[in-house]
């Protein structure tokens, strides 16, 4: 609950910062972000130690995991290019991610785990994934403060707001980074899943629910690669496909377990 909590704070100055525009909030904010990140790998290290294996086989350790994923991803982006007003979009999702991480009982903690779930081949899909979906994360906190200073840009009494954002290209280009990067972990980490379900259940794809929506995020992506890419355009059609893509991330993530005939962890 400490990282959350962080989180919770960090987001609550950029906050501040976005409305009164006093770089010292913001300074407060990034310090608050990195400890949270601190609290939460510190957490994840405890829970690698107690209990054996790398902490990332249920919804409650993916989300924590994916959650210091995108605060690693943002502090990485925010030191190279020094966004204005990034640091609320990107701490609000590592705060939720967390917060929800503790409606998830830690099963794991009091479970022995079969021999399929034990393999390094499964740590190294899993966390894959996980970074694919912070970089993902990150590309939908850009798509969103995209669409919204598109919007203030085009509202002649909002100009004074718009400032406190990024700008349209710097935006637009980190979001195609992101992605590009996210998809090949993306690639890699199906293909590996597909490997490790070869091994333990004698078939490389078996069309459950979770193995359907990941491909439905790969297709969602490779559209906007094709289309941000291939056929050059910018916008708000690429903005609005990552924000398409995410939500079947959050999907996969926190709903494919639910649905009938679902045997992936």
């Amino acid at each position: 609950m400490t990282a959350a909590c962080l989180y919770g704070i960090s987001n609550f100055f950029f906050l501040l910062q976005i409305w009164l525009e006093q770089k010292a909030l913001e300074k407060f904010g990034f310090i608050f972000a990195l400890s949270g990140l601190g609290s939460q790998l510190l957490s994840i290290l405890i829970e690698w130690i107690t209990l054996k294996h790398f902490p990332i086989l249920n919804i409650h350790e993916a989300l924590g995991a994916f959650s210091a994923s995108i605060i690693c991803f943002y502090l990485a982006i925010q030191w190279k290019w020094q966004l204005r007003g990034f640091g609320f979009f990107s701490t609000a999702l590592a705060f939720l991610a967390t917060l929800i991480s503790y409606a998830y009982p830690n099963a794991a903690a009091s479970q022995t785990h079969s021999p399929e779930l034990s393999g390094i081949l499964l740590m190294i899909h899993v966390a894959i994934i996980l970074a694919s979906f912070g970089l993902f994360a990150l590309a939908f906190s850009a798509s969103v403060s995209y669409l919204i200073q598109d919007y203030l840009l085009h509202q002649k009494r909002s100009i004074h707001l718009s400032k406190k954002l990024p700008p349209l290209h710097l935006l637009d280009s980190i979001t195609n980074r992101l992605v590009n990067i996210g998809f090949v972990l993306l690639t890699i980490g199906i293909a590996l899943g597909s490997i490790w379900a070869n091994r333990w259940w004698g078939s490389w794809w078996s069309w459950n629910p979770k193995e359907k929506l990941a491909l439905f995020t790969w297709i969602i992506y490779a559209i906007y690669i094709h289309v941000r890419t291939l056929a050059g355009a910018k916008g708000k059609k690429p903005a609005i496909l990552i924000i398409a893509g995410f939500l079947l991330v959050i999907l996969t993530f926190l709903g494919s377990n639910f649905f009938p005939g679902s045997i992936h962890p």
